[in-house]
């Protein structure tokens, strides 16, 4: 099991490790919903795997 810890110092600290925490916190919401799981799966899918990366050996 992993775990992230914040210790935020500065305003802008406190606000980074509240949308980090959201962001955990949303993920964890979707993966336990099985249906909307498997849609954001098929959006994902649907939309492709995105850019395609340049291979090293590709570049000039």
């Amino acid at each position: 099991m992993q775990h992230d810890l914040f210790l935020p110092i500065s305003g802008i600290g406190h606000i980074a490790a509240l949308a980090e925490r959201s962001i955990t916190r949303a993920k964890a919401a979707i993966k336990s919903n099985r249906q909307l799981y498997t849609f954001i799966q098929r959006l994902r899918a649907w939309q492709g795997a995105g850019p395609a990366v340049a291979d090293e050996n590709d570049k000039d």
